[in-house]
């Protein structure tokens, strides 16, 4: 997971830095946002993922050992999972990192608990990808790090199944969090559109926003329309214009 971040994180923070290759800009997510990045902010961000992505995983990782050996996952090499296998376990693992994800971020935004454990988050109203675990020690091991590692345990995956899942589950946040729409990539315009306005579109997948109406706002605008896998080289805000302005008013 560690390298996976630094590497997926890393390729969109060069980008970010140096604006090539420049055709990436078209697919800019908020146009005209963070380009180029206040080198201020930045050296804050990249301190506070450093410290969570390295010393805090390291710290945790003989725990993880340990819950993994508890739940019974398997470690051997002659055990590898069938790929049917792999495939239910990280379906499992998805739909438990949206059940506990979607309900820890609605309780970090609580105002009895914003301040001391969200806010620092909430500062980039138009995301970077590393800006992913930009947060403090509390949301990282517990809205982001619980919320990943629990479902490969109730499955008790194999050792495998975790890699891969890893990779999948932290590939997609720094995606999600990358303010770039970009082809044959996952979509980011839904979690970008809650950076942007705060109290809307609190899940990963959707689902619990759309069963509990924290959605509703997102759904009305142009966002919404351009939250779809792109199959082709045109962007999402060519084919969905906004016409009017009225997505970019927040509450």
């Amino acid at each position: 997971m560690v390298l996976t971040f630094w590497i997926v994180g890393g390729l969109f923070l060069v980008v970010d830095l140096t604006g090539k290759p420049q055709c990436i800009a078209r697919y800019k997510v908020q146009e005209g946002k963070n380009m180029p990045i206040d080198r201020q902010n930045l050296q804050k961000v990249l301190k506070t993922v450093a410290i969570n992505n390295l010393l805090l995983s390291a710290l945790s990782s003989y725990p993880i050992f340990c819950s993994q050996k508890r739940f019974g996952c398997s470690f051997t090499v002659d055990t590898l999972p069938h790929i049917g296998i792999i495939v239910k376990d990280i379906i499992v693992a998805t739909m438990v990192q949206e059940i506990i994800f979607y309900y820890s971020h609605r309780l970090f935004h609580h105002p009895a608990l914003y301040g001391l454990i969200h806010r620092k988050h909430h500062q980039w109203t138009a995301p970077i990808g590393i800006v992913a675990i930009y947060s403090t020690p509390v949301e990282y091991l517990t809205g982001n790090g619980l919320s990943v590692l629990l479902g490969p345990l109730l499955t008790r995956s194999h050792i495998v199944t975790f890699w891969i899942w890893y990779v999948l589950a932290t590939s997609v946040t720094i995606i999600h969090h990358s303010g770039y729409h970009l082809p044959f990539l996952p979509s980011p315009q839904f979690h970008d559109y809650h950076h942007l306005t705060f109290n809307w579109n609190y899940g990963t997948l959707g689902l619990l926003d759309w069963i509990h109406g924290t959605d509703m706002k997102f759904r009305r605008t142009v966002q919404s329309k351009r939250h779809r896998l792109l199959y082709h080289l045109t962007p999402a805000h060519i084919i969905f214009p906004d016409n009017t302005g009225c997505d970019r008013v927040t509450d």
